[in-house]
């Protein structure tokens, strides 16, 4: 802008097109979140939620667009793209819970006077174990 005016560059400009994807991705705006132990996490003051467990108590990086706000946003971890869909707390509350494999000693599933029990009464074992 040496020796020239404001409204002289604005008028000596160059235009440059932008295709859609470019302008979505320039739009799209990045924030580290760390997701709940319940797979969930809030972006936007609206609870979502993620599939895959694995994501639970992590800290990743979440995606949104601006150029589409009604697109959902989107977690991206290791070079791959998660989907998120909006938390469904009726169907959340009919899924079963899963089991967690119990730690150390308890987590071997045996019970010392049960066999000895089924040993002297002459039965076999219940969970078909060895004689």
């Amino acid at each position: 802008m040496v020796g020239r005016s404001p409204a002289q560059a604005w008028v000596e400009r160059t235009l440059t097109t932008r295709t859609d994807d470019e302008l979505v991705e320039a739009l799209t705006v990045r924030a580290p979140r760390r997701v709940r132990g319940d797979c969930t996490l809030s972006v936007g003051n609206v609870d979502w939620e993620v599939a895959e467990t694995f994501l639970a108590r992590r800290r990743l990086t979440v995606a949104r667009t601006l150029a589409e706000p009604q697109r959902p946003p989107w977690i991206e971890h290791d070079d791959r793209i998660y989907a998120l869909r909006p938390v469904d707390p009726v169907a959340n509350g009919r899924r079963p819970k899963r089991k967690k494999p119990k730690p150390g000693l308890d987590a071997v599933d045996f019970d010392p006077v049960e066999v000895l029990l089924d040993h002297a009464m002459g039965r076999r074992p219940r969970d078909g174990g060895a004689r």
